[in-house]
């Protein structure tokens, strides 16, 4: 029975030094992964034009897989391009009309001025409002003597 413990107590602690011997390193195993569903995600749409590995192909990291058609992205460059162009041609247009605005804004405000300070406020006076209703009734009886419209 001693002998029995002994040899027990002797292989716990090979299989322990064994266990620990091999506790950081790496383990290596035989064998093919083979998956059957995969999720892609990209960081750009588009068509693809070109494949460059082929199923089964062992690829390495930051190697090109396949090859978008370059026509969207070029559609997309040219009109952001010719957008660009609109707009600086229109802040432009904007700065020379504001440099001409700010050239005559002051020579119009001091033409304006005079005839601010005096409006023509002769239409409101009551009198001259009676007399013009006078004028139309009186027409309008004249008419009527006479038979116009």
């Amino acid at each position: 029975m001693i002998v029995f413990f002994v040899l027990l107590i002797g292989v716990s602690v090979l299989v322990y030094y064994g266990q620990w011997k091999t506790r950081g390193k790496a383990l290596y195993f035989s064998g093919t992964i083979e998956a059957t569903q995969t999720n892609l995600a990209f960081q750009v749409s588009g068509r693809v034009l070109h494949v460059l590995v082929n199923e089964g192909q062992t690829v390495a990291k930051d190697q090109i897989l396949a090859e978008l058609d370059p026509s969207e992205f070029q559609s997309r460059y040219d009109q952001a391009k010719a957008t660009l162009e609109k707009s600086v041609s229109n802040q432009e247009q904007l700065s020379t009309m504001l440099d001409i605005y700010t050239k005559t804004l002051p020579a119009e405000i001091s033409r304006a001025e005079p005839a601010s300070r005096t409006p023509d406020m002769s239409w409101m006076m009551p009198g001259r409002m009676m007399n013009d209703m006078n004028s139309c009734s009186v027409e309008v009886s004249h008419r009527k003597r006479n038979g116009m419209r």
